[in-house]
C-alpha cells in the first residue's frame, strides 16, 4: 500500500513538473520568461559555447610543441629505391623547448582570454534578460491598456443606453440629442486605439518569443493586470558601487585589460631564445653510432620585429585601459540618470494613485449618475469617461515605465548574477 502511494505521489510530481515546463500557467510571469531566456536563447547558448571553447584552449596551452620523429636513408644505390641497400640509416628524435617562462605566460594569457570570453557570455545573457524584462513590460502595457479601453467602451455603451432611456421618456434637451453621435464617435476612436494596442501586444509577444526561442504560433497568456509596483534595486552610493563593480560591460573591459596585460608580457618573451634538442640513432653499414644536437634561435638578429611587437602590445594595453575608464565613467552617469528617472516616475505614480485616480473614479461615478438623473450634461458625462480612461492609461504607462527602468538599473548593477528580476 505504501509502495502504491509512493508511485502515485511521484507520478503527480512528474505531471506537475511537466506542466510547469510547458507553459507559464494561468498568467504570464516575469520569472518564467527569464528562466526560458536563460535556458533557450540561442545567442546566450552560442556565447556560452564560445566561453567553454576558450576554456578548453587554455588547458591545451600548457603543452610544448609536438616532438618530431624522422627516418633517413643515405647512399641508396641507383637506379632503384631499395632501402635495404642504403649505406647509412638514421632514426631522429627532436623536441623544441621554449624558454621556461614562455609556456607559463602563454597559459596565463589563454586563461585570461577564457575569463574575458566568460564575461562576454555573461554580458550577452544580461543583455538578453534586459530585453526580456522590457518586452514583458511592453506586453503588460499593451494588455492592461486593452483591458482599460475595453472597459471604457462598455461605459460608453451604458451612457448610450441611458440616453435612449431618457429619449424614450422625453427627458432630453437639445444637447442631450448629441449623446448618441458623440458616444459613437468616441467609440470609433477607442476602436482605433484598440487596433494599435493589439499590434503593440503582438509585437511584444514576438519579441518575447524570439528571446525565449519559442514557437510564435502559441499565444502567450496575459500577465497580471495588477502587478506589484516595481522598486529600485538599490539607491545612491550602493547602486553606484555595485554598478562599477558588477556591470557586465565593466567586467568585460577589466577582463580585456587583464588579457592584454598578459599578452604584452608574452610579447616581451620574444626576446628570449628557445632551445631545440635532437638525438639520432645511426647505422653506418653495420656500425651503430649516435648523434646529439642542440640548437638555440637568435631573436636579437631581427630585433625590430620583437621591438615592434612589444610596442604594439603596450599600445593595445593602454587603449584597453582607457576603454575601461570610459566604461566606468559611462556607468556612473547612467546609474545617476536612471535613478533620477526612476524616482521621478515613482513620485508621479504615487501622486496619480493617491489623488488623480480616486478623483477620476469619483467623477466618473458622479457623471454617470448625474446624467441618468438629468443633472449632468452630455459633454460633462463624456469628459468624465475620458478623464477616467486617461488616468488609468497613465497609471499603466507609469507602471510599465518603472518596470523598464528597474530592468535597466538591475542590468547596470550586475543583471542575472545579482538575482534581480
Amino acid at each position: 500500500m505504501k509502495f502504491r502511494v509512493l508511485i502515485i505521489s511521484i507520478s503527480v510530481l512528474t505531471i506537475a513538473i511537466a506542466l510547469r515546463a510547458q507553459g507559464p500557467g494561468s498568467s504570464l510571469g516575469l520569472d518564467w520568461i527569464l528562466s526560458q531566456v536563460r535556458r533557450d536563447n540561442p545567442d546566450v547558448k552560442a556565447a556560452q559555447a564560445l566561453a567553454q571553447a576558450s576554456s578548453d584552449e587554455a588547458k591545451a596551452s600548457l603543452s610544448w610543441p609536438d616532438p618530431q620523429v624522422g627516418v633517413e636513408y643515405w647512399q641508396i644505390p641507383r637506379p632503384g629505391l631499395d632501402l635495404g641497400q642504403a649505406q647509412q640509416k638514421q632514426l631522429d628524435f627532436s623536441q623544441e623547448i621554449p624558454f621556461p617562462s614562455k609556456t607559463w605566460l602563454s597559459h596565463e594569457a589563454a586563461l585570461r582570454n577564457a575569463t574575458a570570453m566568460n564575461e562576454k557570455a555573461r554580458e550577452v545573457l544580461d543583455q538578453r534578460l534586459l530585453e526580456a524584462r522590457q518586452a514583458y513590460w511592453n506586453f503588460y502595457s499593451a494588455c492592461a491598456s486593452l483591458e482599460a479601453v475595453s472597459r471604457t467602451v462598455g461605459v460608453l455603451g451604458n451612457l448610450v443606453s441611458i440616453s435612449r432611456e431618457r429619449n424614450r421618456f422625453g427627458r432630453v434637451n437639445r444637447m442631450d440629442q448629441l449623446m448618441d453621435p458623440m458616444a459613437r464617435m468616441q467609440r470609433s476612436e477607442l476602436d482605433n486605439q484598440m487596433e494599435v494596442l493589439r499590434h503593440e501586444r503582438l509585437t511584444a509577444q514576438e519579441d518575447l518569443d524570439r528571446l525565449m526561442d519559442r514557437k510564435q504560433d502559441q499565444a502567450l497568456p496575459d500577465p497580471s493586470l495588477q502587478p506589484d509596483i516595481p522598486e529600485a534595486p538599490s539607491s545612491n552610493q550602493q547602486a553606484l558601487d555595485r554598478a562599477l563593480g558588477d556591470r557586465a560591460e565593466v567586467r568585460v573591459a577589466q577582463s580585456e585589460l587583464d588579457r592584454l596585460e598578459s599578452e604584452r608580457s608574452l610579447a616581451q618573451t620574444g626576446w628570449w631564445p628557445d632551445l631545440m634538442l635532437q638525438y639520432s640513432a645511426v647505422d653506418m653499414g653495420g656500425v651503430p653510432a649516435g648523434m646529439a644536437m642542440a640548437k638555440v634561435n637568435l631573436p636579437f638578429i631581427w630585433f625590430w620585429r620583437q621591438g615592434n611587437e612589444v610596442a604594439a602590445a603596450k599600445k593595445q594595453e593602454e587603449a584597453s585601459r582607457q576603454d575601461l575608464q570610459g566604461t566606468l565613467d559611462q556607468t556612473r552617469q547612467m546609474v545617476l540618470d536612471e535613478e533620477s528617472a526612476f524616482q521621478s516616475g515613482q513620485a508621479q505614480l504615487a501622486r496619480l494613485q493617491d489623488e488623480i485616480i480616486p478623483d477620476a473614479a469619483k467623477a466618473l461615478a458622479l457623471g454617470m449618475d448625474g446624467y441618468r438623473l438629468g443633472g449632468v450634461g452630455v459633454s460633462d458625462a463624456l469628459g468624465a469617461v475620458q478623464a477616467d480612461l486617461m488616468a488609468r492609461l497613465q497609471r499603466i504607462g507609469l507602471t510599465a515605465q518603472l518596470g523598464r527602468s528597474q530592468a535597466v538599473l538591475e542590468r547596470l548593477m550586475g543583471g542575472d548574477e545579482t538575482g534581480g528580476n
